[in-house]
């Protein structure tokens, strides 16, 4: 199917996101069926919904995990199965689920997922110090993640999503 967004064209209009009747299928069941919107650049969007209506579907498909069955998608001004490594480390994706190391502290985690994003180990330094601090987990720096709350396991997830290059 052709593409209805050159390269860049919505970056320009000001949309992080643009979807046009995107649609999944796996065999015959529709995962996402014919869903269209746009995200404001600068915004923070969230799918709500109940259980199996789509909202990881959609998040894979934003993300170029899965392609699209029909339908157009252009995130940044790309689509993302032309995503390069420069695209990816622009997007931060926070699972629901917690899949950080339990066996590390909140610093090793850290330094771990800066790492992923190609920062460094002498930048890293600052860096993790300052994202522990903003997202107040510093004063547990050196706990053991298995041993944080569900609310400081939160905080830590949106630490090591966030690119520490933005």
């Amino acid at each position: 199917m052709a593409e209805i967004f050159d390269s860049g064209s919505t970056a320009r209009k000001g949309w992080a996101v643009s979807t046009q009747g995107l649609t999944k299928k796996f065999g015959g069941e529709y995962a996402v069926r014919n869903i269209t919107f746009q995200i404001p650049q600068g915004k923070i969007f969230g799918f709500i919904g109940p259980s199996g209506c789509g909202k990881t579907t959609t998040v894979r498909l934003l993300t170029g995990i899965y392609q699209p069955t029909s339908g157009e998608v252009d995130v940044l001004g790309v689509h993302p199965k032309n995503f390069n490594a420069r695209m990816r480390s622009r997007i931060g994706y926070m699972p629901q689920q917690f899949v950080l190391y339990p066996d590390l502290t909140i610093l090793e985690n850290l330094n771990f997922a800066a790492s992923l994003y190609g920062l460094g180990v002498f930048n890293r330094i600052k860096r993790i110090k300052q994202d522990a601090r903003f997202r107040g987990v510093e004063k547990h720096k050196n706990k053991l993640t298995r041993k944080l709350s569900g609310g400081m396991q939160r905080r830590l997830s949106l630490a090591a999503t966030i690119n520490p290059r933005s």
